[in-house]
């Protein structure tokens, strides 16, 4: 087998292996991005083989070029890409959808929202058992609620048992582009690992649908 050929090969394989591992990522892409990504594939599996062999006698020169197109076919694949490429690496981060706004599967089965609360980042699990918004003591202390003063009268059940949690008001929240303004939520009197972004906020919505891995949030009209 000459050297180009196995060059290729070993391209491809390499290929394969990156399929293999975002298979379930690749199943919700439509046609026409399937369709760009296998063209794209082929390409730098061809140049890209092409510029693994040419270590000999064609020159400097030629396989600069070569492994210069190969650079040029992943930048162009990356920008064309580039909203599925940031949902697999980041899929809390909002995008938009249409008019919607999508949010992709995590790998532990649950929709994670990177949502801004009076300005600060908030990674928040979308809950649709939660009633309301749920924030852990850490995260109301990081949008600057003092949570040593608030009134713990809500009896909440959570994972770790029975508890109570204090109301409160949230001057704004966001996600991509929906935003709410005074929204109702509770702080926890006990510390757990993640705040729920509950129904008092997808209640606000004109609606929401799980479509394969994606979780797509409708504004209000």
């Amino acid at each position: 087998m000459s050297r180009r050929w196995t060059a290729a090969l070993v391209v491809a394989a390499i290929a394969g292996v990156l399929i293999f591992l975002f298979r379930d990522r690749l199943a919700a892409l439509n046609q026409e991005e399937l369709t760009r990504l296998t063209y794209l594939v082929l390409l730098l599996v061809l140049v890209g083989g092409g510029a693994m062999a040419f270590r000999g006698g064609l020159g400097p020169q030629l396989r600069n070029a070569a492994l210069w197109l190969v650079i040029l076919f992943g930048i162009m694949g990356v920008y064309s890409f580039r909203d599925r490429f940031a949902a697999i690496l980041n899929p809390s981060a909002p995008r938009a959808a249409g008019e919607a706004i999508e949010l992709r599967r995590a790998d532990d089965g649950h929709f994670w929202a990177d949502v801004e609360i009076n300005g600060v980042a908030t990674r928040m699990m979308v809950d649709t058992g939660a009633s309301t918004i749920a924030l852990t003591p850490r995260d109301a202390r990081r949008i600057g609620l003092d949570v040593d003063s608030l009134r713990y009268t809500i009896p909440v059940s959570t994972a770790l048992g029975d508890s109570f949690a204090a109301p409160v008001t949230l001057d704004k929240i966001s996600l991509g582009a929906i935003r709410f303004d005074r929204v109702p939520a509770a702080v926890m009197r006990d510390e757990s690992d993640t705040s729920l972004l509950g129904m008092n906020f997808l209640n606000r919505l004109d609606g929401f649908e799980v479509r394969s891995d994606a979780l797509l949030l409708h504004p209000p009209r």
